[in-house]
């Protein structure tokens, strides 16, 4: 009988719901969540899919429109990720921007959707810079890669467009400035650790240092000087 009944009730509640979202759009009303604790959990349920999606679409199209709605799908996906932390998703995105800008394969076959992917990461990078953990790496790797890519006269690259990352990191909150100085002593390693060495990183990091040294308590600043201490030991 308690089955029977939570049928009915069950029954009765889809048909008002379905009553209400017939009726004219004026009488609705949109409420915006904004607490991850509501968006998370269904994010989790189906970024999976959103990635496919968009990631599939931008391959395959050459169709300018789609590339740049594929990139905004990538960017509201991205930022709803870092906030929400779901770590993995934020990861799995930020690796296939990575893949499709194709900065790291130092290609001659580069498209003009392939700078805009670059565009899209970098404005990702600066606008959820606080949230974005462990996807520094990618980030910054994709940083060296342009800088690197500078040096063949067949690309015309802007290396300004990299610089805010930078010259923020007084911004960043205490957790997150420890992710991002990580994140760039490793890369800056690995320039240096090439045939010939690089040192763009290096200077950013000098940058990134004495611009924190300012605007840090001692007790945040020796948090920070330790991670960069291991690089220039």
């Amino acid at each position: 009988q308690q089955a029977e009944l939570f049928k009915e009730r069950s029954k009765h509640t889809l048909e008002v719901a379905r009553q209400r979202t017939t009726t004219e759009m004026h009488q609705h009303l949109f409420h915006q969540a904004k607490s991850p604790l509501l968006i998370g959990p269904m994010f989790q349920c189906v970024w999976g899919g959103i990635i496919a999606a968009l990631s599939m679409s931008f391959e395959m199209s050459d169709d300018e429109d789609i590339d740049k709605l594929c990139l905004l799908g990538f960017q509201y996906s991205t930022h709803i990720a870092s906030h929400c932390y779901i770590e993995d998703a934020l990861e799995t995105l930020v690796d296939s921007f990575a893949k499709f800008t194709r900065l790291r394969t130092y290609s001659t076959q580069l498209k003009p959707k392939n700078f805009l992917c670059t565009q899209a990461l970098l404005k990702c990078a600066l606008d959820d810079r606080e949230y974005l953990k462990g996807a520094w790496s990618i980030i910054l790797g994709e940083c060296s890669a342009l800088d690197k890519m500078s040096t063949n006269k067949m690309f015309k690259t802007d290396l300004m467009m990299i610089n805010p990352l930078f010259e923020k990191s007084g911004s960043l909150d205490r957790e997150s400035i420890k992710d991002f100085v990580n994140a760039l002593c490793d890369v800056t390693s690995s320039e240096m650790s090439e045939k010939p060495p690089r040192y763009t990183m290096l200077h950013n990091l000098e940058m990134v240092a004495t611009l924190n040294m300012e605007v840090r308590t001692m007790v945040v600043w020796r948090e920070i000087w330790q991670i960069m201490a291991n690089l220039f030991v």
